[in-house]
């Protein structure tokens, strides 16, 4: 029957007799079948074909009246999903309705309570399974996040810290970890103008600048989900670079997507740029209200869906901050969660994980690690974070924030794996997918000839330096990607090659000033040789008016590295170093900062180091 429906070029049967008459034949093909509830009653009559293991995925939206027709046709079934996240879609639509009124004001501060029946209505499968099938086995390693920055506010917030989160051998950077951009914009309607229109900005530069990473972003209404969307459309209709990286990962099958909050459980991208929206109106009042986050039932699922989102980096844009947010003994757990994952977004502090400072969990871990001390490299024991530690690991000799080698012996955390494949394969596969080149020691041949084995790890560790850049050679690359120009547009006076020759000369003028002038110690000269600066801010403008202005007369203000805004981040985030540039000023700055500027950063962050944090 098959082969006869395959000759066909027309009036095939339809696929439900197909599977009713020919389902033996179709299974034998292929064993496994992937279809939703409501497929599998379209298209599986009753009583017709069954399956040895039904597995249903993302059981938390399934309805148990949807499921229960799919559990029917199987011998066993395996429910999966997380009750951390969102629940049925459809209940959604029912119990929201427009949502309108409950922007404008209408609701409380916490949100619509649902009443008894709307529970019942909106409980999933998975809940069902819950109660019914004991007890329920927790999938606890976490493969998505390539940092650990990604899953540990979620870890500790919805999960008891209970996942087991693997260690990144990397430090933030520009396509690694969490970064926020506060934008000044206003919520007027529903929308924020002015951050839609710094994250399509943003989102075309990212386009350009990194076309092998996908692309994610996520508003939390509708409103603001359209006014992004135009932004980009309109930006990729006219640049040709966009339209090619658009092309290039709908043909990967993770084209970008700009969505709003419900509906972007199940997807992953590498980076995902969030739009809270929220703000200050034009006239000054921020209203508490946070819709639909402070909905009490759901608003703080609904978050967990968004911050686990990204594979590599979030971006949250966001023009409220979290002192912003009042609390009370009332407030929905959504809205604590959003104060909460704020103020970890801009300081980064929540469980950075152990970098070194704990002990060694035998004496044969403290016998390695002292041996190659003892050469000269700087060993951390115990590194990692959530329920995995690497045993010990060797920092860069040039950047301590990076490490060049892991290093697992045979000890407690290996003898504590329940089976061979997580101990010697599953784990070090998920450490290389997080940049880590691994080295094993074994305690046998460590006890035997530790002599040898000093000298093969010293060797894997000078043959893993070789192939990352030196500090030097790092901190140039980081310099230059900070200030690459946001478009081409940006260097339209001038071809690249003439940019960097006038970067060029900037610096002999910068050095050859910096020499007249320095050190700016007391009673000394200013950069002009006039009436030395008394503050850091002083100093900076000072340095703007006198050295960057006149080196770049024709240069737009509002792109000067030393433009009032890049002034007040500069001191508030204390940047002293060039190498802090990625990681202490948002991209939405970097990336509007003319690039042939480059060379007065070393300049900026020495005067920093000199006045401290005195503004």
């Amino acid at each position: 029957m098959l082969q006869n429906e395959y000759s066909k070029q027309k009036r095939h049967i339809a696929v439900r007799d197909l599977l009713n008459r020919a389902g033996g034949a179709v299974t034998t093909l292929t064993p496994c079948l992937m279809m939703s509830p409501l497929t599998v009653a379209q298209y599986l009559k009753p009583g017709g074909l069954t399956f040895d293991l039904i597995v249903m995925d993302e059981a938390s939206q399934i309805k148990p009246e949807d499921a229960i027709g799919a559990m029917l046709r199987g011998k066993q079934v395996v429910v999966v999903g997380d009750p951390k996240q969102l629940p049925p879609t459809n209940f959604f639509d029912r119990a929201i309705g427009e949502g309108d009124e409950e922007e404008e004001g209408a609701a409380r501060e916490d949100g619509p309570r649902l009443s008894q029946e709307d529970r019942i209505v909106a409980e999933s499968v998975l809940d069902l399974a819950l109660r019914a099938f004991r007890p329920a086995r927790r999938l606890r390693w976490h493969y998505r996040s390539q940092h650990e920055s990604l899953i540990a506010f979620s870890n500790r917030a919805f999960y008891d810290n209970n996942l087991v989160v693997f260690p990144s051998a990397q430090a933030p950077s520009e396509t690694l970890g969490i970064e926020m951009v506060r934008v000044n914009g206003s919520w007027q309607e529903r929308i924020n103008e002015a951050e839609a229109k710094a994250v399509a900005a943003s989102a075309a530069d990212f386009m350009r600048r990194h076309p092998d990473l996908s692309l994610g972003i996520v508003a939390m209404n509708q409103p603001q989900r359209d006014l992004i969307r135009a932004e980009i459309d309109a930006a990729v209709g006219s640049d040709s670079k966009l339209a090619e990286y658009m092309e290039k990962w709908e043909e990967a099958l993770e084209e970008p997507f700009v969505k709003n909050l419900e509906n972007v459980q199940g997807d992953e991208r590498d980076v995902i740029f969030i739009s809270l929206g929220w703000g200050r109106t034009p006239q000054g009042a921020l209203h508490q209200r946070f819709y639909p986050v402070n909905r009490r039932d759901d608003g703080h699922r609904r978050l967990n869906v968004l911050f686990t989102r990204a594979k590599r980096k979030i971006v949250l844009f966001a023009s409220l901050q979290a002192e912003d947010i009042l609390l009370s003994e009332t407030s929905a757990p959504g809205v604590r969660v959003l104060r909460d994952y704020l103020a970890y977004a801009r300081d980064g502090r929540l469980e950075r994980g152990n970098v070194g400072e704990e002990e060694a969990d035998s004496p044969f871990e403290t016998s390695v690690a002292g041996a190659l001390r003892a050469l000269g490299h700087d060993v951390a024991l115990q590194v990692g974070v959530a329920g995995y530690r690497i045993d010990m690991a060797v920092r860069h000799p040039e950047e301590p924030d990076r490490f060049v080698l892991g290093i697992e012996c045979d000890g407690a955390t290996y003898h504590r794996a329940k089976s061979a494949r997580d101990r010697d394969r599953l784990r070090q596969e998920a450490l290389e997918r997080l940049g880590w080149k691994l080295a094993r020691v074994w305690s046998t041949d460590w006890f035997r000839d530790p002599v040898s084995q000093t000298e093969r790890l010293s060797q894997e560790i000078s043959a893993a330096l070789a192939q990352q850049p030196s500090g030097t050679q790092n901190r140039r690359r980081l310099v230059e990607e900070a200030f690459a120009p946001a478009s081409a547009e940006a260097l339209s006076q001038t071809t690249q090659r003439e940019a960097a020759s006038q970067a060029a000369q900037a610096t002999e003028r910068v050095s050859q000033r910096a020499s007249e002038t320095a050190p700016l110690a007391d009673g000394a000269g200013a950069l002009d040789g006039t009436i030395r600066p008394t503050t850091l801010t002083e100093a900076l403008v000072t340095l703007r008016e006198e050295v960057i202005m006149r080196d770049f007369p024709g240069s737009e203000p509002g792109r000067c590295i030393l433009r009032d805004p890049m002034i007040e981040l500069i001191i508030k985030m204390d940047l002293d170093d060039p190498e802090d540039f990625h990681a202490k000023i948002p991209e939405f700055h970097r990336t509007r900062t003319d690039g042939r500027q480059v060379a007065y950063l070393v300049r900026i962050c020495d005067l920093v180091a000199e006045f401290g944090v005195k503004a």
